[in-house]
């Protein structure tokens, strides 16, 4: 037990870490452009932990946010062995919610 989530921190850690951005140091106010626009209008990625999770991102973001669960319904964090796809949709995700210790 104490290893899957170990490996579910590390796997967690090292997607947040490749979210990571750049910061500019503009200090000129930001105009929106056509193209930012559009891509404000694209839904945001959201990976959830745990389906109750999903469940709410889906009611209050509706069409803004595409929301994906990798922890199956029914199942527990102690029975979640993460894949590889997992790690990647995390990877891909613009906000990963998660609910546990620590």
């Amino acid at each position: 037990m104490l290893i899957r989530r170990s490996a579910l921190v590390i796997i967690l850690g090292l997607a947040l870490a490749a979210c990571g951005s750049t910061s500019t140091t503009s200090t000129a106010p930001s105009v929106p452009s056509a193209a930012s626009t559009t891509a404000a209008s694209a839904p945001v990625r959201v990976v959830t932990t745990m389906s109750i999770l999903a469940d709410v991102i889906k009611q209050v973001g509706g069409e803004r946010v595409v929301v994906e669960n990798i922890i199956p319904v029914g199942a527990g964090p102690e029975d979640y062995q993460p894949t590889p796809q997992d790690a990647q949709k995390i990877a891909q995700a613009q906000v990963v919610f998660f609910n546990g210790h620590g």
